[in-house]
């Protein structure tokens, strides 16, 4: 088991999501996927971040509505973060969690439509969201592949044991992912030992990737 990081030190930010935007809708969706890096209670929401080799919890509140949307970020570490750091942050925090989009022209324009005026009234101001990273979202699509969401989730479990750490802030302790270049390390055998069958090499090529700088997320 890894060892538990203490992330004692804070600072706070407010986001204004272009509106609509439903906090509770668009953080935790029906399709949800259940990993222990990152927890949701109603108005509230915990996740790990890795940003610039530095492990961070962020915690999301919910202060507005869906007209008026507001959103209170919190961003928990070790050390103190200078104020570069957490303004280098903020955009890639904005964009995983969509509060820039606007889908106001689209609501205008349809929600009288027969088919998709009861989804607007209902699922409106829901937007999509990428709270991951795309190498971390790749390892969660990998681990899905032609499994149950239990196997999937004893997966996922398995691996943050092996290369993630485990962090403690606002009274959570969740999971964190790693950096590419851990799994690109590690051999293939190594990794089905895991149980993670066939998706081993997948995982395993993924990170070679980018460990190797051949995808640029951006």
């Amino acid at each position: 088991m890894p060892k538990i990081i203490e992330l004692k030190r804070k600072t706070s930010f407010i986001l204004y999501p272009k509106p609509p935007y439903s906090f509770d809708a668009t953080i935790h969706k029906p399709s949800h996927f259940p990993s222990s890096d990152n927890e949701w209670a109603k108005g509230e929401y915990w996740i790990t971040m890795l940003w610039h080799d530095k492990a961070l919890g962020l915690k999301l509140e919910n202060k507005g509505t869906n007209t008026k949307p507001k959103i209170k970020v919190t961003i928990y570490s070790e050390k103190p973060l200078d104020d570069g750091f957490v303004r280098g942050l903020i955009p890639e925090i904005k964009h995983r969690f969509n509060t820039e989009s606007d889908v106001s022209e689209f609501i205008k324009l349809f929600k009288k439509d027969k088919v998709l005026g009861p989804l607007i009234r209902k699922w409106g101001a829901m937007k999509p969201v990428a709270a991951n990273s795309l190498y971390e979202t790749l390892v969660i699509y990998i681990v899905l592949q032609n499994a149950t969401v239990r196997r999937t989730h004893q997966m996922l479990e398995n691996l943050f044991n092996r290369f993630g750490k485990k962090v403690k802030f606002d009274g959570k302790t969740l999971s964190t992912f790693w950096e590419p270049q851990v799994v690109e390390k590690t051999k293939e055998d190594e990794l089905r030992k895991l149980k993670l069958g066939y998706r081993a090499k997948f995982l395993k090529r993924i990170s070679e990737q980018f460990a190797n700088n051949e995808i640029d997320e951006y």
